[in-house]
């Protein structure tokens, strides 16, 4: 019996939206894609109230079992749920877009600016900081 892989679409960009390459990119990574919104974390919500947050999607996250995932929303909570999911060997993933940018002078003088984003690739968390970071030369120290 054959198991489906899955590609979890952890964010608020539902998959259906994505480009057909963004898609195929994805499947590529791990098949089929599932969405699991990106939960909104209140501005003044403390470490511990997110961790709990985290704990809470993590637990739904698991009975899916992605092979996969990309994980993007609110800062601290996605590099928590990047470092478990990594920890519960999930690679993790980020999608990467070009920005594109068409203005126009409107009647009046006024500025209209447009913005695309095009999908470049999915790049992987990285968790481990380089040796270089973590002890930098005596040229970085101050005396």
């Amino acid at each position: 019996m054959m198991t489906s892989t899955v590609f979890l679409n952890l964010s608020n960009h539902r998959s259906r939206d994505w480009s057909p390459a963004q898609r195929a990119e994805a499947e590529a990574l791990a098949g089929e894609v599932v969405d699991e919104p990106f939960p909104d974390v209140p501005p003044d919500a403390a470490p511990a109230s997110v961790a709990a947050l985290g704990d809470e999607l993590l637990r739904r996250v698991a009975a899916r079992m992605p092979d996969a995932a990309m994980v993007q929303g609110e800062f601290t909570l996605a590099f928590y749920l990047v470092a478990a999911l990594e920890a519960r060997g999930v690679p993790c993933y980020a999608a990467t877009t070009r920005r594109v940018v068409e203005s126009a002078i409107q009647p009046g003088g006024a500025t209209e600016k447009k913005s695309r984003f095009e999908f470049v690739r999915f790049r992987r968390y990285i968790l481990t900081p380089a040796p270089s970071a973590l002890h930098p030369g005596p040229s970085h120290r101050s005396s």
